[in-house]
């Protein structure tokens, strides 16, 4: 338990005199802080009690430090989050400029995340064209490194109108100007997790999908 103690200490600088014992508890894992020069023969933990418990400290610290703003959007994971579009527009969306849009989410971290909301603004060459706020009825549960479809957002503002919309369909790719991401992390099946508000990410170069009235 003293290695354990060394180990967490590079984490957490302000313990000095103490170290962490954890054992197993009816619902949660209990965290018993002991002075340093005692042990935790009480408590009876296992060698696999020992790793998960300090696995789940790590967790828990990675998930705590995670970034919630973007500064640098190469050094947020979470830019990466919608990593492809499909875009369905209609003969009726050449007139009132609205399609339906889903988008693939992916999870570049090493716990489950759960999309609550979405807001993206999308373009070429900097010229928005497509835009929606989304929240979802059903939250979408993203799996460690995994991914999962939005299922269909109906009625997404196409900005430049929807004939304007039909020149950049040869293009197969959309730009993010604006990613807003409202999500919870180390979600369980999508309940609970630490929400994680998200916002101005960019993203470059997106695959699409457009299904028109002429393909």
């Amino acid at each position: 338990m003293r290695i354990i103690h060394d180990i967490l200490g590079k984490h957490i600088r302000h313990v000095h005199n103490t170290m962490h014992c954890l054992v197993p508890f009816p619902r949660l894992w209990q965290v018993h802080l002991l002075p340093i020069n005692a042990t935790c023969a009480d408590e009876h933990p296992s060698s696999a009690q020992m790793l998960f418990s300090f696995f789940l400290f790590y967790l828990l610290s990675y998930v705590y430090g995670a970034s919630t703003s973007s500064d640098a959007d190469a050094a947020d994971p979470l830019a990466g989050v919608v990593s492809h579009f499909n875009v369905n527009l209609t003969l009726e969306s050449l007139v009132d400029n609205l399609a339906n849009l889903s988008f693939t989410a992916s999870n570049p971290l090493i716990v489950e995340i759960t999309l609550d909301r979405v807001a993206v603004s999308a373009g070429v060459g900097g010229v928005e064209y497509v835009s929606f706020d989304n929240t979802f009825g059903t939250p979408i549960v993203v799996p460690i490194l995994g991914t999962a479809d939005s299922g269909v957002i109906e009625n997404v503002a196409l900005t430049q109108d929807g004939l304007a919309t039909l020149d950049i369909v040869p293009d197969g790719f959309l730009d993010i100007l604006n990613l807003d991401l409202f999500l919870r992390e180390a979600t369980i099946g999508g309940i609970g997790g630490i929400s994680v508000n998200d916002t101005g990410l960019t993203a470059t170069d997106i695959s699409t999908t457009w299904v028109t009235p002429f393909n």
